[in-house]
């Protein structure tokens, strides 16, 4: 498809808690939405970890104050395994990650090292390799610059979506997509609306940093 006689390209990048089972939910919806689109469409994936989302994390999973370090490390060393996991491909990483929310949701947020081996072997993951990426400084740096990324870009809750459209670099939309799928899902079938404002839950940023 083309916007104004050039090809037409979307950006689409998601922050989330690599645990949630709203980021969870988000992420099948916002894959089949990307399916059904017929323009190409760049989707990525970025956790994020700040004191804020660890706190919403326990509250909605109503955990005690006393499990805050467990919590903490959990997402912490879910991120970077996800890391890792790109290292072999997005769609490998993608599938591991979803695989990751799936049994981590279902057995109570235990995240053990045989879990992630089984999940990484059923990710279609090299295991020698995923294991040593996991640990590698390279994942820990390429962790850091996400959480950069979201800091510039203002990214607080999750999930977020943030949209960029290569033929409107000037607009880039922060939108919540747990209360307003709809105007994700408006600006991934008809990109040609992407320069009208709509005012809710949506932000407007311009100056995109999402690039890399």
């Amino acid at each position: 498809m083309k916007l104004g006689g050039r090809i037409n390209m979307l950006e689409v990048y998601l922050f989330i808690n690599p645990i949630s089972e709203t980021c969870y939910q988000t992420e099948k919806k916002i894959i089949n939405l990307i399916e059904q689109s017929d323009i190409k469409i760049r989707f990525r994936v970025l956790p994020l970890l700040t004191l804020s989302t660890v706190k919403y994390a326990m509250e909605k999973a109503g955990l005690p104050s006393a499990m805050r370090n467990t919590v903490v490390d959990t997402l912490y060393h879910a991120s970077l395994d996800y890391e890792a996991a790109l290292f072999q491909g997005q769609k490998r990483g993608r599938n591991f990650l979803l695989n990751i929310q799936e049994h981590t949701l279902e057995n109570n947020f235990k995240y053990t090292d045989s879990m992630v081996e089984k999940i990484a072997q059923r990710s279609d993951l090299d295991w020698k390799l995923f294991k040593e990426d996991r640990h590698s400084d390279l994942t820990v740096k390429t962790f850091r610059k996400d959480q950069q990324i979201a800091a510039e870009m203002k990214i607080t809750t999750y999930p977020t979506v943030v949209v960029t459209n290569t033929n409107c670099p000037e607009y880039a939309f922060s939108i919540d997509p747990a209360k307003s799928f709809a105007i994700l899902e408006n600006l991934v079938m008809h990109p040609a609306e992407f320069t009208k404002k709509t005012s809710n839950h949506v932000q407007y940023l311009h100056s995109a940093k999402l690039k890399g």
